[in-house]
């Protein structure tokens, strides 16, 4: 399958992620805050980085630029329960796709959005930098 990262600083939906990824076949690497997943972006091949919007260390509009900035191309997911996500995307000026997922979610809607990631990368694989 895939190697994700799971980037959250609740404990309990870390670890919740991070066993149902793996149960499903995923190879899961984990981060507790933004400095975590930066270091683990620079020193692994992923697939797909899943995280939370809000967490200790930078801003999500300054996290995901840092990690679009680090590797350009490699999907991110994120999840968060700020409804207003999408809109202080767009008006962040960030030009790159992002997924978002809504807290709470269904298992079954993370598996889905990780499916045609995976799928859409598979029909058009661009080049990533590491």
């Amino acid at each position: 399958m895939s190697r994700l990262l799971v980037a959250e600083d609740d404990e309990s939906m870390r670890v919740t992620l991070a066993k149902l990824l793996a149960r499903i076949g995923h190879e899961v690497l984990v981060a507790k805050d933004c400095n975590d997943c930066l270091q683990l972006l620079t020193s692994s091949q992923l697939d797909l980085v899943i995280t939370d919007f809000h967490m200790p260390g930078l801003s999500g509009v300054q996290l995901l630029g840092e990690i679009h900035r680090l590797r350009p191309g490699l999907p991110i997911l994120v999840i968060t329960g700020d409804r207003d996500i999408e809109a202080l995307l767009a008006k962040s000026g960030i030009e790159y796709p992002v997924n978002v997922l809504y807290k709470p979610f269904e298992p079954s809607a993370l598996i889905a959005i990780i499916s045609e990631t995976q799928a859409a990368r598979r029909a058009s694989p661009q080049t990533e930098s590491t």
